[in-house]
């Protein structure tokens, strides 16, 4: 009877510390990460632009698979990158 009663104790004591913890730590706390941002801008609640130091290259539509975007990306797109102006030099 005593086993019962510690086992029923060390379960109920770890439970209830488990919700004090998430209880305190929980969703009132919990605040999104979004890299790249500046405290000012998340203040206002408005959305961060990040300007690019380069244009933007879509990824065409007609890859479908894994493996076809794996080598777009290794094979063409340094060729597209190659290509542009750099606008730091």
């Amino acid at each position: 009877m005593d086993l019962a009663v510690s086992l029923l104790m060390i379960a109920v004591s770890f439970f209830g510390m488990l919700w004090l913890l998430l209880f305190w730590f929980g969703d009132a706390r919990a605040r999104t990460i979004i890299p790249y941002t500046d405290a000012a801008v998340l203040a206002d609640g408005g959305d961060a632009e990040i300007e690019p130091s380069r244009p933007f290259i879509p990824m065409p539509d007609h890859l479908q698979t894994n493996h076809e975007m794996v080598a777009w990306m290794t094979q063409d797109l340094p060729k597209l990158m190659a290509a542009m102006p750099n606008p730091r030099t």
